[in-house]
């Protein structure tokens, strides 16, 4: 379950993991400038976008689902959490990585993220957004990745031209004086979901993922045919009902983001079968906050390779 609730008498540093999402049918952030050529390049036929980046593709929300059960609507409470997309290929939610604070040590060591955390219900992001907080029941769920297929040909049956999913680290852990070049993060224990009645057409989902700084890692891959609708993979295993019970009485949880941080760090239990990140030994430590940043990134052809990569 990790270790909480224990004094600390040495420096510490936080690790702080933000993923950003990047799909094909929305305006791409400026961390994601340099992906926008490729995605003008790989579109589907009879797709427009404007200055490379702009759907013109009419617009259908998405909801976020339990991972552990998809028939639940969930409203996701990390403070950066990403804000829910739209169109008809999307990654819809992708979970952060709070790995919390520890003593600084020379050894080459693993650390583990806190489970993440959603609050039952159907509210939207912008409810979540305009209430700041609500009184929704809280649940403890591995780390996990959303993502829909709803692109129909013009008689509206299914396309099911498959897709692929991968991740990019581009940027080091960084803090404000110093960074770590050598580090790896790791997705294990990987399981699927699905609203889709037909569990003929299961999509791939790699095994071990070793997520290292610069390198384009393979995710999750649906080929033609298969991972039309809904999709949910998550990472280690289910909250125990002993884990569940640390917040079975909390409605809500801090908005502010240190204050939020602060509270995984002392209360929630580690995803320590699902994810882990390795610091070597020759990385120097210092008692500040790291941060990297994710680029999820989402093909419409299970077959196509990036240039250069």
């Amino acid at each position: 379950m990790g270790k909480r609730g224990e004094k600390m008498k040495k420096k510490k540093f936080l690790l702080i993991s933000v993923l950003l999402v990047g799909l094909s049918s929305f305006p791409l952030p400026q961390a994601l400038a340099k992906e926008a050529a490729f995605w003008q390049d790989n579109l589907e036929e009879g797709w427009e976008y404007e200055d490379g980046a702009t759907s013109q593709l009419k617009m259908s929300f998405k909801s976020v689902l339990d991972p552990t059960n998809p028939d639940q609507k969930v409203v996701p409470k990390d403070p950066d959490a990403v804000e829910v997309s739209s169109g008809y290929l999307t990654i819809d939610y992708v979970s952060n990585y709070r790995f919390g604070k520890h003593p600084v040590h020379k050894r080459a060591d693993y650390y583990y993220p806190s489970y993440d955390i959603v609050s039952l219900g159907a509210l939207t992001q912008q409810d979540l957004t305009s209430q700041g907080s609500h009184s929704l029941q809280l649940k403890m769920v591995p780390h996990f990745i959303q993502l829909t297929d709803d692109r129909r040909n013009s008689d509206n049956t299914p396309q099911k031209k498959g897709w692929k999913l991968c991740v990019l680290q581009e940027q080091v852990f960084e803090s404000p004086t110093a960074s770590l070049s050598d580090t790896s993060i790791s997705l294990k224990n990987g399981h699927q979901a699905t609203t889709s009645q037909d569990t003929q057409t299961i999509p791939t989902l790699e095994n071990d993922i070793s997520i290292t700084f610069n390198q384009m890692e393979p995710v999750w891959k649906a080929e033609q045919g298969q991972g039309y609708g809904t999709w949910l993979a998550y990472f280690g295993k289910q909250a125990t009902a002993e884990m569940q019970d640390i917040i079975k009485d909390k409605t809500s949880v801090p908005t502010d983001k240190l204050a939020y941080l602060n509270w995984l760090d002392e209360s929630i239990p580690d995803n320590d079968s699902g994810v882990s990140m390795t610091i070597p030994k020759s990385e120097g430590l210092t008692d500040e906050g790291y941060e990297t940043t994710f680029s999820w990134i989402i093909d419409a052809s299970p077959n196509f390779e990036e240039p250069g990569l």
